[in-house]
């Protein structure tokens, strides 16, 4: 178990089953590195008592701490371990997005400095340009 996911249960009796299942759902997606600036992630398990009988007996809602965001991602049926899957599925492909979102703009250069670029390279063409009039080469 990794100390930096907090599971807690909400009207419902811990299962040692279902941290296991969860801890390995969230693990499992370690080596693709979306995890390793995670700081702190929140699982909240909660059985909807006054519902009990419908379809959405059950909620689950997970929170992931990473540098500069915070990604939370809810799910709600009638079976848990269908809503482990189908949250942790979420949360990834939202992790994956932010991730390669950071990437693209920390690999970008931004607009301002491109503008000077573009202005110095006009302004280096004009003084070429006015050396070419004056004679000088």
């Amino acid at each position: 178990m990794d100390d930096r996911i907090k599971i807690t249960f909400n009207n419902m009796e811990p299962s040692d089953a279902l941290k296991e299942y969860l801890n390995e759902k969230i693990l499992k997606h370690k080596s693709e590195h979306l995890l390793e600036k995670m700081t702190m992630a929140e699982v909240h398990l909660t059985e909807n008592v006054h519902a009990k009988g419908v379809d959405k007996d059950f909620q689950l809602d997970i929170n992931v701490d990473v540098p500069g965001n915070r990604v939370h991602v809810e799910a709600a049926g009638s079976d848990m371990y269908a809503l482990v899957d189908e949250a942790t599925d979420k949360l990834f492909r939202v992790l994956q997005k932010n991730n390669d979102k950071q990437k693209k703009s920390e690999g970008s250069t931004p607009w301002r400095v491109l503008e000077a670029e573009a202005a110095a390279e006009a302004m280096k063409a004009d003084v070429d340009d006015d050396d070419e009039y004056a004679g000088v080469e």
